[in-house]
């Protein structure tokens, strides 16, 4: 009555999807079809959680193998199944009846009682710790039943594991315990019980020298913060491996709320760096969090052109590399220096950076009409008409004869030199702040071109 397990190595058409999907084939032999479905037929039972019809067809005389049959990439048991579903009643059967081993484990070493604390199952985590289940089992990462728990709002069932000698202090490979995977999810009535019943759990660092407050400001747990910030004694300011603070996750995300909660309750530093010198500006520019930036340099004073690493970069060159268009606008309106040099002595208005993300924008169009827009031969335009007064002399002269597709010694022109000019042009040299030298030459050109002529108004 054995059954014999191919490996399918190729997606079957019509195969059903889900957790019960199998990667074997179940083959009697010989026997019937229906005997050849049975142990899929069995699992759908179990998934159903239809106990008496389960009872009936799963006689351990007929198949002694089904103890050991698994399902999906992982190798799950029947067990694991009932488990993640929450059918006490199925897996008592199982256990008591069937006589399956409450300890098996699948391919990433998770035992039914990782699955039912993970989906919240207290009755069957209950059923299994009573029936003598090892309360601190490893899984793969070396997770525990009780971190699996606080992966969701799982009070009841933290509170079932912790009163049968969980313990809140183990850590999994990343260096993380419960209590800080419980700030991650932002889950504030669970780390109060964490910290009552294990008060030193938050005094914790995961491999990279994350607390669980740099945790929490970083997924944006204002809550959770908060209690933090009551009941533990995080140092202000404490740096992980990388030099980030708190304070930097808060507004790199875009957390400007929990910001000022640090800057209140924990003394944070607005200017702190990083391992490389970036300010928080700096990593909110590379994110593109505008309102971070605007909170750091409108309302806390934060010098807009700090520079950062030994490059000496500002935030604007940060946007720029990143091509975050609308966070160069908001670092220009705020005050951002178009012409500061970094270590090498490159400025943001000779780097094509600064001004490519931006020329999809809509708000550079807003003092410019749609149909002049059309006519425009260089998507720059509409920037340099934009932010003109930000520029110099120079820079202007010189993108004037870059546009004209000419050099000073090109003029005068010939027939066959002649430019072909868009009015976007004419915007860019006679309303910009430029030279005489350099309008009067730019003049000439569109004279010569006979542009002048064309567009007298």
């Amino acid at each position: 009555m054995s059954f014999l397990v191919f490996p399918r190595k190729k997606k079957v058409p019509g195969f059903p999807k889900g957790r019960g999907n199998s990667r074997f084939f179940w083959r009697k032999r010989p026997g019937s079809m229906a005997e050849q479905e049975r142990p899929r037929r069995l699992l759908r039972l179990v998934q159903e959680g239809k106990l008496d019809v389960l009872r009936d067809e799963l006689r351990l005389e007929e198949i002694p193998e089904a103890r050991s049959w698994r399902w999906g990439r992982l190798g799950d048991s029947l067990l694991h199944h009932a488990a993640c579903l929450g059918h006490r009643d199925v897996l008592e059967f199982l256990i008591q009846e069937i006589g399956m081993d409450m300890e098996v484990a699948n391919g990433d070493y998770k035992r039914p009682i990782h699955e039912a604390a993970s989906m919240g199952h207290q009755e069957c985590v209950s059923f299994l710790l009573e029936r003598g289940a090892s309360v601190d089992c490893l899984k793969k990462a070396d997770w525990t039943p009780l971190m699996m728990a606080c992966t969701r709002k799982n009070l009841g069932v933290i509170k079932t594991l912790v009163e049968h000698g969980a313990n809140p202090l183990l850590r999994n490979k990343d260096g993380w315990n419960c209590f800080h995977i419980a700030s991650r999810e932002g889950h504030p009535q669970v780390l109060q019980y964490l910290l009552d019943v294990s008060p030193s759990c938050w005094d914790t660092e995961s491999t990279t020298g994350r607390t669980p407050l740099h945790t929490a400001a970083l997924h944006g747990c204002s809550q959770v913060v908060e209690l933090l910030l009551e009941r533990c004694q995080y140092q202000p300011d404490s740096r992980d491996s990388c030099g980030v603070t708190p304070f930097m996750d808060a507004l790199q995300n875009g957390h400007v709320g929990i910001a000022r909660l640090l800057l209140e309750k924990h003394q944070a530093c607005p200017t702190a760096v990083d391992a490389l010198g970036a300010q928080a500006l700096h990593r909110a520019a590379v994110t593109a969090q505008d309102g971070s930036i605007q909170f750091l340099v409108s309302e806390l004073g934060v010098d807009v052109n700090a520079r950062a690493t030994s490059l000496q970069l500002p935030a604007l060159h940060y946007a720029a590399k990143e091509g975050h268009g609308h966070t160069i606008q908001t670092l220009l309106s705020l005050g951002a220096d178009l012409q500061a040099k970094d270590g090498k002595g490159r400025s943001g208005e000779n780097s094509k950076l600064v001004f490519q993300p931006l020329c999809d924008t809509k708000s550079f169009h807003k003092h410019i009409p749609t149909s002049v827009c059309k006519e425009m031969p260089n998507p720059w335009i509409p920037l340099l008409w934009e932010y003109h007064d930000g520029l110099s002399q120079d820079f202007f002269g010189h993108f004037a004869f870059q546009f004209a597709g000419i050099s000073a010694g090109a003029f005068p022109l010939g027939e066959e030199q002649r430019p072909k000019l868009g009015i976007g042009n004419f915007l860019l040299i006679f309303h910009l702040r430029i030279s005489d030298a350099a309008s009067n030459l730019a003049g000439m050109i569109l004279l010569e071109a006979g542009w002048m002529d064309k567009h007298k108004d």
